[in-house]
């Protein structure tokens, strides 16, 4: 087999794109690998990963996986199915240069492919790594998967190899935790995300099981702690699928979301917890849901602050920026009605296009001893939610006149 066939780039429209996919994956599993077909980012309908979590595929299953209809990619299943791999998800294009300035050695040696947005990085790891979430991505290591050259992917595009994986095997090249542990997240993963919120991209005329489909993969777990975080998602997504059909979904419907979001995601599911449970909580979510996923909160409260005037309690202060923060605080608190309302730091520097989150921290807590806010709550990377906050001045005070942010 030759290496060609890692690079192979054909339409899922192709007759020959499931041979190009069982064809890499056969190399795959000769490379001591556990691999199965994906269709977009899950897998295929009613297909169990449980045996990819144990062992690599025999030829006769992997022929018989990679000739199910609709299938587009292959993914691997990392940590010790696959001989202890790992991955380094890098979201974006700064985060892999930066990681490969400071590791010149290593990004010259290790297998790396190219993503939709970003890269991975493969390497076995030379000691026991959990997966973890960074600023920059991930660090995938523990019965967790991710796609593999040539896989298509869902927003467009195909992962490509930028060196050769034959050359440098992915099972012998070792690497620590600590060689890819910089720029580590340390706000909340609770925190409500910027105007950048995970976007289903949906289009007009595009059928319900296409939606349905790309619900389930912008809101699929990468661990067993991100459950209640991706099922509120998929419920604002369900929302977001309503307001393309122009009707609510029904009943049967929204089941049908969850049965294909549990085919994705069982393998996360915690000890003691099955479909039901699950079931129930996302019931539960799509019934307090109130924004449409890319929708949210903070992204009306700040449409909403960019076009009327400010508050009073916004005139305290000179800074045309921090006055918007107030006026965001104000609306946020609205929205909230009795509750509290919060706002991650991180989500207030990508409204204000800082550079660091510092500023926005530090006025954060400069409100607070100014008594605009009193902190409800405190979040952090311990409680794993965004610090919620109540705005102390009247909400019916008087108003000034807004001033643009040059």
């Amino acid at each position: 087999m030759s290496a060609e066939v890692l690079e192979t780039r054909c339409s899922p429209a192709s007759l020959e794109v499931g041979k190009a996919l069982l064809d890499a994956a056969r190399l795959y599993t000769r490379m001591g690998l556990s691999v199965f077909p994906v269709c977009g980012k899950i897998p295929p309908k009613g297909f169990s990963l449980a045996q990819s979590k144990k062992r690599p595929a025999t030829d006769a299953e992997l022929q018989r996986w990679f000739a199910r209809p609709g299938v587009t990619g292959v993914a691997v299943m990392l940590g010790a199915p696959s001989g202890g791999l790992c991955c380094r998800d890098f979201d974006t294009v700064a985060g892999f240069e930066q990681w490969k300035a400071a590791h010149p050695e290593l990004a010259a040696a290790l297998p790396t492919a190219r993503t939709h947005r970003g890269f991975h990085v493969y390497f076995k790891a030379a000691e026991s790594t959990k997966n973890e979430t960074f600023e920059d991505g991930e660090l995938r290591a523990d019965r967790v998967y991710t796609l593999l050259p040539p896989s298509q992917h869902p927003l467009g595009g195909f992962y490509a190899w930028m060196s050769n994986p034959l050359r440098s095997s992915m099972r012998d090249i070792t690497a620590s935790r600590g060689d890819f542990s910089q720029n580590r997240l340390t706000a909340s993963v609770d925190s409500v995300s910027s105007v950048s919120l995970c976007s289903l991209c949906l289009v007009p005329g595009m059928s319900l099981e296409a939606m349905v489909e790309r619900a389930v993969i912008v809101s699929t777990p990468s661990d067993e702690h991100r459950n209640h975080k991706m099922l509120f998602q998929l419920a604002r997504a369900c929302k977001s699928i309503e307001q393309e059909l122009g009707r609510k979904l029904s009943d049967r419907e929204v089941e049908s979301v969850f049965a294909r979001w549990h085919d994705a995601s069982n393998q996360f599911y915690r000890d003691g917890k099955g479909f039901d449970d699950y079931l129930f909580e996302f019931l539960s979510a799509v019934d307090s849901a109130k924004f449409a996923l890319g929708d949210g909160a903070v992204t009306r409260a700040w449409a909403e602050v960019k076009s009327r005037p400010l508050p009073s309690a916004a005139m305290r202060f000179e800074n045309p920026e921090l006055r918007l923060v107030v006026a965001l605080c104000q609306v946020l608190q609205r929205i909230a009605g009795e509750a509290p309302f919060y706002l991650s730091v991180r989500t207030a520097q990508t409204l204000l296009r800082h550079e660091t989150h510092n500023t926005a921290a530090f006025w954060m807590r400069g409100l607070v001893r100014r008594k605009v806010l009193r902190i409800v709550e405190k979040g952090g990377p311990a409680t794993k939610r965004a610090t919620r906050y109540r705005y102390l001045p009247p909400m019916d005070e008087g108003v000034a006149e807004i001033e643009e942010l040059k």
